[in-house]
């Protein structure tokens, strides 16, 4: 995820993988910072994540546990996180551990807009507060149809 200033800052490039986001200079390639998303016994992802950069915030979204994505058992826990774009520091984080993520898939879609996340999981759409990570309300789907979320706008529409 490549997030480029508006201001006279450095620009920064996000990758995400494997339970790490690296924010990386845009030119030198120079590490800026690290932050792994790991739960209270330091188990960390070992897949993929979703990470999006959006001003002030790089929001990250990712599986918690040891667990082989494609295992039996790869019921786990997931967490949405928000760190500062400039030093990497956890602002907030969200815990979906009463939804786990199936088969090892994470959500379609992680949509932004100024004041809310919307985080697509197996059908369900959660709303989470931008400001501090509460979850504001959740729409139950069907787990076999993702939903596509989209905006225009002023509006967000969600097809489930």
């Amino acid at each position: 995820m490549y997030r480029e200033s508006t201001r006279n800052e450095p620009r920064n490039l996000y990758v995400a993988r494997d339970g790490t986001v690296v924010a990386r200079d845009e030119i030198s390639g120079a590490v800026r910072w690290r932050f792994t998303l790991a739960d209270r016994n330091n188990q960390v992802s070992r897949g993929k994540m979703r990470c999006v950069a959006d001003g002030d915030d790089v929001l990250v979204f990712g599986a918690i546990g040891l667990a082989s994505l494609w295992s039996a058992d790869s019921d786990r826990a997931c967490a949405l996180a928000c760190l500062d774009a400039e030093t990497g520091v956890e602002r907030w984080r969200v815990s979906f551990a009463e939804r786990p993520l199936r088969d090892g898939f994470l959500p379609a879609t992680m949509l932004v807009t100024a004041e809310s996340i919307f985080v697509e999981d197996r059908g369900s759409i959660v709303a989470v507060d931008r400001s501090n990570g509460k979850i504001r309300w959740s729409e139950a789907g069907d787990e076999g149809t993702p939903a596509a979320l989209a905006v225009a706008g002023q509006s967000v529409a969600a097809n489930a």
